[in-house]
Parts: structure tokens; sequence; C-alpha cells
């Protein structure tokens, strides 16, 4: 789910939504092949392409927590020397 706080119009709406669909897919099925692990969102940066903004994964994780397909267990200090959280499969 793309979250539309620019304002942008349908076409563009529409697109956005899709590739943010697709990141979602991407980290879950990511997660299901890793199921003994767990990840950051800094940790999964590296599945995307280096224009892939780092909120954009941040936002498919909370998205896929809020859909009850991962769950926090716990919080780890990230790149800029602040907490972040630490998720796995359900």
């Amino acid at each position: 789910m793309f979250h539309n706080t620019t304002l942008e119009e349908y076409g563009l709406l529409k697109e956005y939504s899709l590739k943010a669909e697709r990141q979602e897919k991407h980290i879950l099925k990511y997660m299901n092949e890793h199921p003994f692990s767990s990840f950051t969102s800094e940790d999964l940066e590296c599945l995307f392409p280096t224009r892939t903004p780092l909120t954009s994964i941040r936002r498919a994780m909370c998205n896929l927590k809020r859909d009850n397909k991962i769950v926090v267990i716990g919080k780890k200090t990230g790149q800029f020397n602040r907490p972040i959280f630490e998720y796995c499969i359900t």
C-alpha cells in the first residue's frame, strides 16, 4: 500500500501503489525463505536497487506488520545510531 502523502494523481498513484505492493511481496518472499532469521529494514535494503529509498522499505515492513505477516521481536541499533525494529516472519 502506497501512502499518498504527496497527493499524486491517479496515473502516478497507480504506478507507485504497484511498486509498493511488489516491495512488500519481495520482502515477504525473502523472509519466508529464511524463516529462522530476523531482519531490520536496513538488513533488507540489499534486496532492492540502490535507488530504492530506505523509507519505502520501512513503509513496506510497517504494512506487513500491520497485516500480521511479520512481527516485531526487538530493536537493534541502526546505521544512524538510533534504535530500529527487528522483525521475523509469523
